[in-house]
């Protein structure tokens, strides 16, 4: 059942935004997953990771910044959305969100023709961008 928001973001440089969006999601009632809320300890967090990914997630949010566009965790867990997003036919499933003042010319190619939502003006604006489209 694909019924949950993925956050997906460079850890721990873009955990403050990243923590911050995931109860502001939860506030409003979405199912949210993000490794700040959901991992606790002892787990094989890639086996989580990926689970969810591939089982339960119907929207990847990317939290794009100058960070997670070149680390190697958050760019694996893009690679795992783009597959399922390609095996499953699925349009709109990975939502980039911009944090920060990274160049679209800079962004990884596997986002660059992907519109990202802008948050770096401020995070409720962007938050409320989302509710609009």
């Amino acid at each position: 059942m694909r019924d949950m928001l993925f956050i997906s973001h460079a850890n721990p440089e873009d955990d403050e935004f990243s923590r911050w969006l995931s109860l502001q999601l939860a506030k409003e009632g979405y199912p949210v997953w993000c490794d700040l809320t959901k991992l606790l300890g002892g787990e094989d967090f890639w086996k989580d990771i990926e689970h969810a990914i591939r089982e339960r997630t119907c929207k990847f949010l990317y939290v794009l910044s100058r960070i997670s566009n070149q680390k190697h965790g958050p760019l694996q867990e893009l690679q795992v959305a783009q597959n399922v997003a390609r095996d499953l036919s699925l349009k709109d499933f990975i939502i980039p969100l911009l944090i920060d003042d990274l160049p679209h010319s800079e962004t990884n190619i596997q986002l660059s023709r992907i519109i990202a939502i802008p948050c770096k003006m401020g995070w409720a604006k962007g938050l409320s961008y989302c509710w609009k489209n």
